[in-house]
């Protein structure tokens, strides 16, 4: 009676009809939902930054799957549901989704409000023994990563820079020349340096040009001819020339570094040195090496203050330089 029994609800014509329309509506259902749901959007969607747009497709991309996985399980439910009532036992094996992976993404975080398009992916915890899929391939959500902003140093990001210096030059040598029985003895008060260089920065190393003007007035002891016929008051020497300059720096800190330049130039000195008031005009070579340091008090200013010496024909001295720089 059992065995009967067993073959008629297994060969039982209603109850084969009624699994097969329930396996028929189920997978027409599931079909048109997976349809609509994959079908390609009819606008173009706008995004301001490249980070947004990416946000969206991993927001696509985890409903897809969360879809597929849904389907799976009404697909394994059906299969189970045959079993036990054409078999009597149950199903082979247990669910498992073909994507392990079904957590929402994280939505990017504006690191500056005052500037579009530098994001910093929000960071998720790993989670472990998540369950492997059934499938013979798995398919992740790629992990959008957003480069992260390099710690900016000074002229960190420009290709170029500008320096404007000023300094005091403490003349250490001086002059006496002979023309017949003409003879002038010229020594140099303090005087002024002033330089401007701009230039491009290859790694540590700045490459620049530009021009500079130094002015020393005459001592008091400084006469033409005989002790006592000084010079007028407010004459002395100064020189115009342009410069090329090359320096390397050293970081000791964020805020602070190190240098050491050396200055290569051609000038003209115009030397006042005449009772009657003519000048006369003395070309020179200008070498200027020099060491210091930088204070970086901002992202795009730097303070430099340092030793130089300023090396040329008329007055050789020794300065105290402070300069302003800044980026291009």
């Amino acid at each position: 009676m059992r065995l009967s029994t067993k073959l008629k609800t297994r060969t039982n014509p209603s109850g084969l009809c009624r699994i097969m329309a329930n396996c028929f509506f189920s997978l027409v259902f599931s079909s048109t939902l997976s349809a609509e749901a994959l079908q390609a959007p009819t606008s173009q969607d706008y995004f301001d930054s490249p980070v947004e747009q990416s946000f969206h497709r991993q927001k696509v991309i985890t409903t897809m799957k969360k879809e597929v996985n849904s389907y799976s399980e009404r697909l394994h439910d059906l299969q189970d549901r045959f079993y036990r009532i054409f078999y009597g036992q149950e199903g082979a094996s247990s669910h498992l989704a073909p994507f392990s992976d079904t957590s929402e993404p994280l939505a990017p975080i504006l690191t500056n409000e005052n500037t579009k398009g530098n994001y910093i992916d929000a960071v998720e915890p790993k989670k472990e023994g998540s369950p492997r899929s059934q499938l013979a391939f798995e398919v992740d959500a790629a992990e959008g990563k957003v480069p992260q902003a390099k710690e900016e140093r000074f002229l960190g990001s420009g290709r170029g820079y500008w320096i404007l210096r000023s300094g005091l030059l403490i003349p250490h040598s001086s002059n006496k020349s002979s023309s017949g029985s003409n003879v002038k003895y010229r020594k140099y008060n303090s005087g002024v340096l002033t330089e401007l260089m701009v230039g491009a920065k290859i790694e540590r190393i700045r490459i620049g040009a530009g021009v500079m003007f130094r002015f020393n007035s005459f001592h008091s002891s400084s006469y033409e001819a005989n002790p006592g016929n000084h010079f007028e008051s407010g004459n002395g020497s100064s020189t115009f020339g342009g410069c090329l300059e090359v320096c390397y720096y050293h970081a000791i800190s964020k805020q602070f570094e190190l240098f050491a330049r050396m200055g290569l130039g051609y000038g003209v000195s115009v030397i006042e040195d005449s009772v009657s008031g003519n000048s006369r005009y003395d070309p020179t070579f200008i070498l200027s090496p020099s060491v210091g340091g930088r204070w970086n008090f901002s992202d795009s200013l730097s303070l430099d203050f340092g030793y130089s010496y300023v090396h040329e024909n008329e007055a050789p001295a020794h300065g105290l330089v402070l300069g302003l720089a800044g980026k291009i």
